[in-house]
């Protein structure tokens, strides 16, 4: 059964018990929205015999994280924007964690670029595939956002806590490969060979318990109640972030780069 609207936020494609949940914003970037992120959440209620969860992306990237601008749209209103930015890294918080509930071996296979909160969805799957044309960069230094989507929560658990400042605060570019060194991903492919590579992991983990995949995730994390509380505390920086007249000044930039002074090299 395949859901192929092409307005539909979200795809989604069983095949036996493999559930695949393709994020289909392309004009976008795949940017996340409530829409969304209620329609992986729905998903994963109504396919809740999966035993393997595979999260990717149509189109040249992964996600490229919360839409900036429906943030700077709505930044004319402080209330409005708070209001939106509650709902949006809310949504994503319970998305999180809903995903990290299932019992099933979760995959997710990169097909392009992940940035921005967006990394969440990457960092609660067990088993990650990147293709050659993915990189990771955080965004919030530049921007003047809190870090959102499990950089706090969840990053520090796959690259130790220092790397994670470091990162988060020079604002780094990662591509595939070096996404791959540090532990970030655990196999990168050619573009053309994604869906095999996925296909081939799905094959190789068949019998395994899922059960027990679904215990190991949640020790690792430390718990889901410490997820959902660095979850929250994440969500309440971000808030505190969002309307400075330094933030919103970041937004714009960030979407009219021709404004920007030339710098000499």
């Amino acid at each position: 059964m395949t859901t192929t609207l092409a307005d539909n936020p979200v795809l989604t494609r069983l095949d036996g018990d493999c559930l695949t949940l393709t994020l289909n914003r392309p004009h976008r970037g795949n940017a996340l929205t409530p829409e969304l992120l209620d329609g992986i959440c729905r998903a994963l209620d109504t396919h809740r015999q999966a035993g393997t969860i595979v999260l990717t992306g149509t189109g040249s990237a992964f996600s490229c994280g919360g839409d900036i601008r429906e943030f700077y749209d709505r930044s004319k209103e402080r209330g409005e924007l708070l209001s939106f930015a509650r709902n949006i890294v809310g949504t994503l918080n319970e998305t999180l964690l809903r995903i990290v509930d299932q019992n099933a071996l979760l995959v997710c296979a990169l097909n392009g670029p992940i940035t921005g909160g967006s990394i969440g969805l990457m960092l609660a799957c067990d088993h990650v595939i990147a293709s050659e044309t993915a990189f990771a960069q955080p965004y919030y230094a530049r921007m003047g956002f809190a870090p959102d989507g499990g950089w706090t929560a969840m990053m520090p658990g796959r690259v130790g806590l220092g790397y994670t400042r470091n990162w988060l605060s020079i604002d780094k570019r990662l591509d595939a490969r070096e996404m791959g060194h540090r532990g970030i991903v655990d196999d990168v492919c050619a573009p053309g060979a994604l869906a095999e590579h996925v296909e081939r992991t799905i094959q190789q983990n068949t019998g395994l318990d899922r059960a027990s995949i679904h215990s190991a995730r949640l020790l690792a994390l430390g718990g889901r109640a410490r997820l959902a509380s660095a979850l929250d505390r994440e969500l309440e920086a971000f808030l505190d972030l969002i309307d400075r007249e330094e933030t919103v000044q970041g937004m714009h930039d960030f979407l009219n780069p021709q404004t920007l002074p030339s710098r000499e090299t």
